[in-house]
């Protein structure tokens, strides 16, 4: 074989071999790449659900809170705040805030709420014997304790 043609197919070998590897190589990182654009997709639908199990639980949280806010600082102007119209809310959205909670797999959260729950009627009944004291008291654990919920609904390395 004449050397110039053993170069010339040494050289096709080569270019052969390169746009092999190139091709695989490209193969390789497009699925990857698909791989990880999946998971991403599937992180963010997940993230998206959690985001949906959370937020009407801090919704709750937080027209339990100014329904104890506005009651209180009725009482204490010597009146009497119309928030009849929220407890019936409240109500009706407990059950379903339950079963957020619950469905979040944190036995700890669901306790915690339920004292909140405790508080906001406790504050609820001491409100038009005029027990301020004892309202202010039981309004202050709610705040606590609704903080509480909140820190376990949005751990610290989720914000």
């Amino acid at each position: 074989m004449k050397p110039e043609i053993a170069i010339l197919l040494e050289l096709l070998d080569t270019i052969l071999k390169v746009s092999l590897g190139a091709l695989i190589a490209g193969f390789i990182s497009v699925r990857l790449e698909s791989k990880k654009q999946k998971a991403e997709h599937l992180r963010c639908l997940e993230d998206r659900h959690q985001q949906q199990m959370r937020e009407p639980i801090v919704r709750l949280m937080d027209d339990i809170l100014a329904l104890i806010d506005t009651a209180y600082w009725s009482a204490r102007d010597g009146k009497i705040a119309d928030v009849g119209y929220m407890v019936v809310i409240i109500r009706q959205k407990q059950a379903m805030i339950e079963a957020r909670l619950s469905a979040l797999a944190d036995p700890a959260i669901t306790d915690i709420f339920r004292d909140f729950i405790r508080a906001f009627v406790m504050f609820r009944q001491a409100i038009p014997d005029s027990k301020l004291e004892d309202a202010h008291k039981h309004m202050k654990e709610a705040i606590e304790l609704a903080g509480k919920v909140i820190a376990r609904v949005y751990p610290p390395e989720e914000n």
